[in-house]
């Protein structure tokens, strides 16, 4: 991790604790996944604009993601592609 990175704990569920890397720049955050039976961590997702949560299953993490467009995804702990939940859109929170 380099000097102009923060690193933030988010929520815990049960098994896994979500960890909010910010960088300097605005697409420049990652989410990652601290599992507390293995002890390891595990990068989910980098060059988002902000990590929102986790879910209340822990099954997926909520961000935002820049580009031509802001936009809200949904990305899977258990890995695989994310999921747009929202375009032109910015700051969300789990309901459920």
């Amino acid at each position: 991790m380099s000097s102009s990175r923060v690193r933030s704990p988010g929520l815990l569920t049960g098994r896994h604790l979500l960890i909010a890397e910010r960088g300097a720049g605005k697409n420049d955050n990652t989410a990652a996944i601290f599992d507390a039976r293995t002890g390891r961590r595990r990068v989910l997702a980098e060059g988002l604009t902000a990590v929102y949560g986790l879910s209340k299953d822990g099954r997926r993490v909520l961000a935002g993601r820049g580009g031509e467009v802001d936009r809200v995804v949904s990305i899977p702990v258990a890995g695989g592609p994310s999921r747009d939940l929202a375009r032109h859109a910015i700051g969300a929170a789990w309901s459920r």
